[in-house]
């Protein structure tokens, strides 16, 4: 029997044994019908609440009308919610205010999550509707060191207290110095039992009928692959088992990484398996990775073959043959084909027990899928964008007469079909539809009348940013991007005082630069004088996005001194998109102030300025590289700032942006013996670039690695 031969056996095996004849694979796309097969929903909360044009999901009538919609037009019967992950964190977080804009994330999650008792109206709005409510957590992301970068400036938002409390938990490299972002070690059983407490505490209060895991990381720490994981109890079982120790001696074949890795999943399965005990009834489910179905998932970060939670092996066959796991769901992003070889391989794996396989996918209705819709397993739909829901599933299009004559979806439908300018209609067919009862329908309609571009519709949108919804209010800041005047800036102000909250103001902050003709005038005065510290800042972001000019430079400097510290972060940071001498000379003073905030962004600014090494600032250089100089030297043996553990980094970086210039900065201070603490932050930025661009990995190998660690100062 020829491979391809015994693989189609083991298919048709495996779907006998789960009660499904070959008969039923039928790849007909005809054949799928889309309203009556199920098609089941994963919503990544947080990314939902961070800004207000993904599907509403933060209020009782939003989670009601999204989860209808799912219900009626996907005939979905379960939800997958990633709201479990960060309940997780802000349930155990330690905040790092000075990164304002994630500090605000975070206010909001909180004010969702602890304040509003959101997962358990999330767990109850599905119940009601008859659908299962799956928590989505996270296996390893608890946060990062506050000198871990990360989307924005230093510091890295947040970490655990479970991490902060217990640092020995932390994954550790094998010189014991460098400790790896987000993960917690499961060697110790100490660390198991935590995460385990915490995570059945909050199912069991919420509602939840079944847990599963995303297995990748958000953080940029790692530098290499096997960088991490040399904490004392794997040191110790390997050198019982192997002879060697891992930190100090070499693999070889009979003690090989292959080991090591295996080593660490075998904590990872008993974690597994000690929560199916504490958590059942409560359903348990891994997400797989496509590509390496025995190794944790990668993250969308470059290059994209990183496993950031670690080199683990990930001992699927046990945990299936044991029954610790319920469901194996195969994540994608990958190459289709990939996607459907692991599915069909889970399905082989599984058969004859009671673990269950899904996928997860973005285009749902694809007929590749069909084989596995019709053998009874259904797809798992990761939408965004609200249009998105109705324009993935394939609906006859409509006569724009279906507005007024359609039912509810059919309107969303066609609304989402303007959306994406696959259809039109007169806005005055649109514009009631801004003030249905359906959240979802107003704010397709509200993106409508925005994508229309008529004037006519505008006092629609803007009335909407009063809405007694969020969602809706968002959205209608988010339409103004496409339909707005000079008078809806201030109708926008106006909502943020009345209602201000993150989503709001990202949308504001990304919408409002849009605006033709943009009011300059009316966001510096509002920077300026209005006397609500969210409006200051916002209006400095906004310039910020559009046209900022050097006649803006003394406003920005007064705002360097503004009351609130957002502002004044602001402000640097502004004044650091214009290559002006004026800008410049205000942040080289401003890298002196008292707020770290400030100082650290300044810095920053002058290293973003430093880069572009224009003619207009040569004379202004040298300046700009003692002003980081001066900042970066406070960071040495007597500092008593509050950013002793992360200034060093924005300073450093600043250096680094300098070029050779700053790297000899660097190196002096790092070859200089009064100050021990300042040599080894510059052997830091010198030899730990942790980034090699705005969502890229600075990979390195580990003998470059040991070459670094052999020219650490004594």
């Amino acid at each position: 029997m020829s491979l391809q031969q015994t693989f189609r056996f083991s298919l048709f095996v495996a779907l006998l044994n789960i009660g499904i004849s070959s008969r039923s694979l039928a790849s007909d796309p005809n054949q799928l019908n889309i309203a009556q097969m199920p098609i089941d929903a994963y919503i990544s909360a947080g990314d939902n609440w961070y800004l207000a044009n993904s599907l509403a999901v933060d209020s009782s009538d939003s989670l009601n009308d999204s989860f209808e919609m799912l219900k009626n037009v996907y005939n979905c019967k379960r939800i997958f919610w990633r709201g479990l992950e960060a309940a997780a964190w802000e349930n155990a977080a330690h905040v790092r205010p000075e990164n304002f804009r994630y500090a605000t994330v975070h206010k909001w999650f909180s004010h969702l999550l602890i304040d509003e008792h959101i997962e358990k109206t999330v767990c109850d709005t599905a119940h009601k509707k008859g659908m299962e409510i799956w928590g989505v957590a996270s296996l390893g992301d608890w946060g990062s060191p506050a000198d871990t970068p990360g989307f924005n400036d230093f510091p890295f938002n947040f970490e655990s207290t479970l991490r902060l409390q217990h640092p020995e938990w932390v994954p550790v490299d094998k010189h014991g110095y460098r400790r790896q972002g987000g993960t917690i070690e499961l060697a110790y059983p100490e660390a198991r039992k935590a995460i385990i407490d915490l995570l059945v505490r909050l199912s069991r209060e919420a509602g939840y009928d079944g847990v599963t895991f995303l297995t990748y990381v958000e953080s940029f720490s790692m530098r290499f692959q096997d960088e991490f994981g040399y904490n004392e109890p794997i040191v110790n079982e390997f050198k019982k088992r192997y002879g060697i120790d891992i930190r100090t001696q070499p693999f070889t074949r009979f003690a090989s990484k292959e080991d090591w890795y295996r080593l660490r999943g075998e904590y990872v399965t008993q974690f597994l398996r000690e929560l199916k005990q504490a958590i059942s009834p409560i359903k348990l489910g891994m997400i797989i990775n496509p590509r390496a179905p025995h190794s944790p998932d990668v993250w969308a970060t470059l290059p994209q073959n990183i496993f950031t939670y670690g080199n683990v092996y990930f001992d699927i066959e046990t945990w299936v043959q044991d029954g610790i796991v319920d469901e194996l769901s195969v994540y994608g992003n990958s190459a289709r084909s990939t996607q459907i070889k692991t599915i069909r391989d889970c399905l082989w794996l599984t058969r004859g027990t009671k673990t269950k396989v899904s996928y997860i996918t973005s285009s749902p209705a694809d007929p590749l899928w069909t084989q596995f819709r019709q053998a009874g397993i259904a797809p798992i739909y990761t939408g965004g964008d609200d249009q998105l829901f109705f324009t993935a599933n394939p609906i006859p299009h409509q006569d724009r007469s279906i507005l007024k004559t359609g039912t509810k979806y059919q309107k969303m439908y066609f609304l989402a079909n303007m959306i994406e300018g696959k259809s039109t209609a007169p806005v005055s067919d649109i514009i009631p539809l801004a003030k249905d009862n359906d959240v979802q329908m107003r704010r397709l309609a509200l993106l409508a009348l925005g994508k229309s571009h008529d004037p006519n519709a505008i006092e629609t949108i803007e009335a909407a940013l009063f809405d007694p919804e969020n969602g809706v209010r968002g959205m209608a800041v988010g339409a103004l991007r496409y339909n707005g005047r000079p008078e809806s800036v201030v109708k926008v102000f106006q909502a943020i005082e009345q209602y201000g909250n993150h989503p709001i103001c990202e949308m504001a902050v990304i919408s409002l630069p849009f605006i033709k003709p943009f009011p300059h005038d009316l966001i510096t005065d509002l920077a300026v004088n209005s006397q609500n510290a969210m409006v200051r800042n916002l209006a400095i972001r906004v310039l910020g996005r559009s046209i900022v000019k050097e006649s803006d430079v003394p406003m920005l400097q007064q705002a360097l001194n503004d009351t609130d510290s957002y502002v004044r972060y602001s402000a640097a940071m502004t004044l650091g998109l214009l290559n002006k001498p004026s800008a410049i000379k205000a942040l080289i003073e401003a890298t002196r102030h008292d707020d770290v905030a400030v100082s650290n962004r300044a810095a920053v600014s002058l290293g973003f300025l430093a880069k572009r090494a224009t003619e207009q600032t040569k004379s202004l250089r040298p300046q700009m590289l003692q002003a980081c100089k001066e900042l970066f030297s406070k960071m040495g043996n007597n500092c008593n700032r509050s950013d002793i553990e992360w200034g060093y980094r924005a300073a450093g970086n600043a250096l680094l942006d300098f070029g050779t210039e700053g790297e000899i900065v660097l190196q002096d201070f790092m070859d200089q013996k009064q100050d021990k603490r300042l040599a080894e932050l510059a052997w830091r930025v010198l030899y730990f670039r942790e980034k090699a661009g705005e969502n890229a990995f600075n990979i390195i190998t580990e003998k470059e690695d040991d070459e670094a660690f052999s020219k650490k100062p004594k």
